[in-house]
Formats: C-alpha cells, sequence, structure tokens
C-alpha cells in the first residue's frame, strides 16, 4: 500500500487519528522554537512518528540557506529533509551532491529528499533530471510534484507514465523511494498511485476539503484551493471532523484497493 503522509494544521500535528501513516509532512517557515508547531512537531516524534520537512520553496518563492533550513530540521528532529528545489543545468550533479556536503557538514543525518523541479516547463526535461537524481548515490528519495506552469498542473499523471515506459524499456532502473509531492482530484490520485515504483504521497486534501464539510471523492474542478489560514485552524465541530474522518478513510481505502500493476 502506498504511504499516505498527511499535511496538517499545527492543532492536529500530534492527533493520530487526522493521519493514516505515521509521518507528518512539515514546513520550515512555519516552525518556530517553542510555538505550537514546533511542539506539537515534538510531540508526534514523541509518539514515535516521523517527520519530512519540506524546504517551503513553494510557500516562499525562493531557496533558504543550509544553515537555516538544517537549524529548522534539529528543532523538529526531521527524519527525511528536502534540501532545495533546483531546475535542470549542465552542473545539476555538481550542485546537488555539493549541497547535500554543506548540510551534512552542517550536522543533519537523517535522510535527503530530493525532488524534480516543478518549473522545468517540459516533461523532457523533467525526465532528463529525474534520471539525474535518481542515480546521485547521496540522494536518498526522490519526489515527483505538481508543476508550477498551469498548462502542465493537473498532467503530471502523463509524466508518471513515461517514467513507466522508459522504466520498462530498460532505460531507467529506480534506484529511491519515489515520493509524490499533492495530489489533485480523486481520479487522478487512483492513477498515480498504481506504480509499483511509487511509494508514498502527500496532501492537505482531506482536512482541506472535510473543513469545507465536503465529502471524497470531489473532481478537480470542485476542490476547494486550501486556505490561506490553513495552519492556524485550531477547532472544528463534529460535523467537520465527521467529514475529515470520512475522508481519511476514503484515501486509506483507495491506497489498499489500488494494488500496484
Amino acid at each position: 500500500m502506498v504511504d499516505f503522509w498527511s499535511i496538517l494544521p499545527a492543532e492536529f500535528i500530534d492527533k493520530k487519528e487526522y493521519h493514516i501513516s505515521n509521518i507528518q509532512l512539515c514546513l520550515p517557515h512555519l516552525i518556530e522554537e517553542g510555538n505550537k508547531y514546533h511542539q506539537n512537531c515534538l510531540n508526534w516524534k514523541k509518539q514515535g512518528n516521523k517527520i519530512v520537512l519540506d524546504d517551503g520553496y513553494y510557500e516562499l518563492k525562493k531557496n533558504q540557506t543550509a544553515d537555516w533550513l538544517v537549524k529548522k530540521a534539529k528543532l523538529v528532529n526531521a527524519d527525511i529533509l528536502v534540501p532545495f528545489d533546483l531546475p535542470l543545468r549542465p552542473n545539476l550533479r555538481f550542485v546537488v551532491i555539493s549541497g547535500i556536503k554543506k548540510i551534512r557538514e552542517l550536522g543533519y543525518k537523517g535522510k535527503i529528499m530530493c525532488l524534480v523541479y516543478a518549473d522545468n516547463q517540459s516533461f523532457s526535461k523533467d525526465l532528463k533530471q529525474f534520471k539525474i537524481l535518481n542515480d546521485i548515490k547521496e540522494v536518498d528519495m526522490l519526489a515527483i510534484p505538481y508543476s508550477f506552469n498551469k498548462d502542465f498542473e493537473f498532467r503530471r499523471i502523463e509524466f508518471l507514465k513515461m517514467i513507466d515506459n522508459e522504466i520498462k524499456k530498460g532505460e531507467i532502473k529506480i534506484n529511491k523511494h519515489i515520493h509524490l509531492f499533492g495530489t489533485h482530484g480523486y481520479k487522478n490520485f487512483e492513477k498515480e498511485i498504481k506504480y509499483n515504483w511509487v511509494k508514498s504521497v502527500d496532501s492537505t486534501l482531506p482536512f482541506k476539503v472535510g473543513f469545507y464539510k465536503m465529502k471524497l471523492p470531489l473532481s478537480v474542478e470542485m476542490e476547494p484551493r486550501r486556505q490561506k489560514n490553513f495552519f492556524d485552524i485550531q477547532k472544528i465541530d463534529s460535523e467537520q471532523k465527521e467529514t475529515i474522518n470520512y475522508n481519511l478513510k476514503y484515501i486509506k481505502d483507495v491506497c489498499k484497493k489500488n494494488e500496484k500493476i
């Protein structure tokens, strides 16, 4: 079964009932020593669970310094760290290895998850970058996000099919845990998790739509955008809680049912 990583408001991070797996994906700019987000990340860890720390590129619109990111990772004792978002470039391999070396020198000892840049503008560039990152031994895990390019936003399934075709032809041998950053729409979700080399996916989806008292499945057109104050949500009523739990069960059942091809 594909592992589903929750992304939750600070108030709900350490509450097992809002998770499907034992992994929570967190955002670094929300972590300040002693704040609610920080404390509940630590509470989640104390329960024997794991934390993935994103680099926050989507929200912050730029890469942060290694020093800043490692400091945040140490605050929550992150098990997996996304170090940067880098576009395809001639020296990509060198830049990635050098960047990871710096992170190791700063004392981070967990796993490193790099990702195909979400704005390469073409699947051919994405595929080239995927192959490069897949062959770098310093990279432990590899993520595929949705594209920032609106023309490609909901077409990730095409890119996954392209990768799968390369695997079947023997052009790619998967050397990493492959993760999918985010999910939109139940039809895409069901198709994207069917490949046996896709191991995990993250999303705000069950909580986000449940907060609006909307049940899964929803079409892409019906799915609401994440609330601007999503991470500050502190209270939900009984109907919202019931709907969120329904959505979590739906996602879990889809993950179980959609056995690998």
